[in-house]
């Protein structure tokens, strides 16, 4: 038998109450930190949610995506406030804390319920775009045609020079070459307004699909960030279970 040291004995124990109280300490600037983190997402929901717009296509779509991009901080508000489980807790805490476990499965439920709306939004987005974009580009091909209609019955110079002049409050500044004749006037006016069209198509075509690759793009981050966040709450609501006993 060893003769026990009890001055050392006796350092030991301070040193894990030391250790004991510290962690408590910590616990309790933890949880704190995490209540206080709650009220600042409670903030930021109001906020994002505000004004109701329940069936607007592009509302639903972007509140999806702003709720997903700022749901780190009510994961880890969570994590905080249930560290420790029961260790140190405070009597007012048991009801809350009951209370905020079944709260995560509710988030996590309704996370994973914004993927289907947010699919079903991207397809009617994608659908208003595509309309929106050929409602203008038939707009402007209807005025280009109205062009070359009023060209072909131009016969003299007066006429022509009505035309320029009406394409010139259009906003297209047309200057004939000196000594031109009515027909290559005519011929170079319906030449270029051929082209415009194809060019004025070209870019409405490429603007279309930079439109539609930023709103898929926009869709798979956002849907994706929706369960995965999902899946953390209902996992948050899982190892919380004890609070709800």
């Amino acid at each position: 038998m060893f003769p026990l040291d009890n001055e050392n004995l006796k350092a030991q124990i301070e040193d894990l109450q030391g250790l004991s109280f510290s962690f408590r300490q910590a616990l309790s600037i933890f949880r704190w930190l995490g209540y206080g983190l709650l009220l600042f997402t409670l903030f930021d929901w109001l906020d994002v949610l505000t004004p109701l717009k329940f069936m607007n296509p592009l509302w639903e779509f972007q509140t999806i995506g702003a709720l997903v991009e700022k749901v780190v901080v009510p994961l880890l508000a969570f994590v905080l406030v249930f560290s420790g489980a029961e260790v140190n807790r405070r009597r007012w805490e048991a009801s809350l804390l009951k209370f905020l476990s079944w709260f995560t499965l509710v988030i996590g439920i309704l996370y994973l319920l914004m993927v289907p709306l947010g699919l079903l939004n991207t397809i009617r987005i994608n659908e208003i775009n595509s309309s929106q974009v050929l409602s203008q580009v038939d707009k402007q091909v209807a005025q280009i045609k109205a062009v070359q209609t009023q060209l072909q019955t131009v016969n003299n110079e007066a006429q022509m020079q009505e035309l320029l002049q009406a394409l010139q409050k259009g906003g297209l500044a047309i200057t004939p070459k000196p000594g031109e004749s009515i027909e290559t006037i005519k011929k170079d006016l319906n030449s270029f307004m051929t082209g415009a069209k194809e060019k004025m198509e070209n870019q409405a075509k490429e603007a279309r699909s930079n439109q539609q690759f930023a709103l898929f793009k926009s869709s798979i981050k956002w849907n994706l960030g929706a369960v995965i966040a999902g899946v953390w709450f209902i996992g948050i609501w899982r190892l919380s279970e004890w609070a709800r006993f």
